[in-house]
């Protein structure tokens, strides 16, 4: 919509400069711009090597060192063997999971049951044991 004001004209077409695109219109749809999404590609050297991995016996030791240093009386853990329903598993990038419990005494003396998991990760910049959850009644760990 134009509007002119008493005494003013419209102004004349203006020819573009030569060599110059031509503009886009006003009301004209603008061009998508195309990207392309980033794919990582693997890492190359040392960190893209595979570690050798580690056996069930040391993960399962691993596991309950871990679970140990967060108890009020660690000598008083009890774990289940590792065999059968508390048997670790490794997924097919050679990734160690255990889920179990541990039987312990909390500050008062009473023997309670906590459930934990427990994660290896193989990796190159270096192999890790980790506890994913420790499900426990707050009187059974250290600083309570």
């Amino acid at each position: 919509m134009a509007f002119l004001v008493a005494g003013l004209t419209a102004p004349a077409e203006v020819s573009q400069p030569p060599g110059l695109p031509e503009p886009p219109a006003m009301n004209a749809p603008q061009p998508q711009e195309q990207t392309q999404e980033k794919v990582e590609e693997p890492a190359s050297g040392a960190d893209a090597t595979p570690v050798e991995t580690l056996s069930d016996e040391i993960f399962v030791a691993s596991c309950r060192s871990l679970v140990r240093q967060r108890l009020a009386i660690p000598e008083s853990a009890r774990f289940p063997e590792p065999e059968a329903e508390y048997a670790p598993f490794t997924l097919e990038n050679g990734v160690k999971i255990w889920n179990a419990y541990v039987s312990a005494q909390n500050i008062y003396g009473t023997r309670m049951r906590a459930e934990f998991g427990c994660n290896y990760y193989p990796m190159a910049r270096g192999p890790k044991v980790e506890l994913n959850y420790f499900d426990a009644d707050p009187s059974l760990l250290k600083g309570y």
